[in-house]
């Protein structure tokens, strides 16, 4: 490649231009990033220390979260589902609103609750709170899930609603 010619007609090279052009070159990122040979340069300077820094706050908590707290109160017997969320496997989710679609329907006094807390990698579990039963255990489920995939959801919900009542 040839080197560019100024507007006077003299050549230059082309490291002298490379070498201005980054020197005056400022991203987003660097304009706000301290590294070290920033700060050595002093073209940056590091923000003081803070004496009293304030805690970090909490999440408030979701509509989703508060209703399932409360449900979770009542005075009706609560099953809780919990499922795996793993990405790619909409399996676990399928089940899990199959059984609680049939535990509604069958008894209507049952609360179903679907993850009130974070849930397990690779569990499937439904249990009753109350008591502690667990109806399905199905942990440390590797893929491709045969054992979930194997799950008839209409014995499954025909045993809950035995134990409950």
């Amino acid at each position: 490649m040839a080197p560019k010619r100024n507007r006077n007609g003299s050549a230059t090279s082309l490291a002298t231009t490379a070498a201005a052009a980054a020197a005056t070159r400022a991203t987003r990122s660097s304009t706000t990033r301290a590294t070290r040979s920033a700060t050595h340069r002093g073209s940056v300077a590091l923000k003081p220390p803070v004496d009293n820094p304030e805690p970090r706050k909490k999440k408030a908590k979701t509509e989703q979260e508060t209703a399932s707290l409360q449900l979770l109160d009542g005075s009706k017997k609560t099953v809780i589902i919990e499922h795996c969320k793993q990405s790619g496997s909409a399996l676990f989710k399928t089940k899990a609103v199959e059984v609680k679609n049939g535990v509604e329907k069958e008894a209507e006094d049952v609360n179903v609750v679907i993850n009130p807390k974070k849930p397990r990698k690779g569990c499937f579990e439904i249990r009753l709170i109350n008591g502690g039963d667990a109806f399905v255990s199905l942990v440390d489920l590797k893929k491709p899930f045969e054992a979930l995939d194997e799950l008839d959801v209409e014995k499954v919900v025909a045993d809950i609603v035995d134990k409950i009542k």
